[in-house]
């Protein structure tokens, strides 16, 4: 009984910790799109105006604009995030597990 709560808090914690990485990558490739779409966008601006329109409000905004940083950021990142999902779900049938080693010492 003590080995099945133990494999079952196992298993719920190596699901969770998936999904986290899942969706910090996610996130991450969001920010790093953003960014890209940001400079992209704006070149000419210094570092202060660029941080002033990060963090103006989206009254008056173009909607052209909101949804060109849709379609190039977040688009994306949503299919980095589905490709990511796919290869932990191949990756997991497949049981395919990388663990670093040191020197000398075989598992």
């Amino acid at each position: 009984m003590k080995k099945k709560s133990l494999l079952l808090v196992k298993r719920i914690l190596c699901g969770m910790g998936t999904i986290l990485a899942v969706l910090l990558s996610g996130l991450a490739f969001v920010i790093y799109f953003g960014v890209q779409w940001m400079f992209d966008t704006w070149s000419n601006l210094t570092m202060d105006e660029l941080v002033y329109h990060m963090t103006a409000p989206l009254e008056g905004t173009n909607e052209a604009m909101v949804s060109e940083y849709l379609s190039m950021c977040v688009a994306p990142a949503v299919l980095v995030l589905i490709l990511a999902v796919v290869l932990f779900i191949a990756w997991h049938k497949r049981k395919i597990y990388f663990v670093i080693c040191p020197p000398g010492r075989k598992y």
